[in-house]
């Protein structure tokens, strides 16, 4: 599933980058620069799927996936 492509939504803040995918709850990461902020949305995500799947909870599809 982590090849699935998950919304990401992106603001600025404060000087800070922040993205997030809507679908997973709580997933969202930062970084200086849209890219850098992106990159650890990737790790997050994997990161996020991978606990969820290790304690038995279900993990969403994509919303256009």
């Amino acid at each position: 599933m982590n090849e699935k492509h998950y919304t990401i939504t992106l603001w600025h803040e404060d000087g800070c980058w922040f993205a997030k995918h809507p679908e997973l709850e709580g997933c969202i990461a930062d970084g200086e620069t849209i890219e850098e902020a992106i990159a650890s949305l990737n790790i997050c995500r994997e990161l996020w799927i991978e606990s969820r799947q290790a304690t038995g909870l279900p993990v969403p599809y994509p919303e256009f996936g």
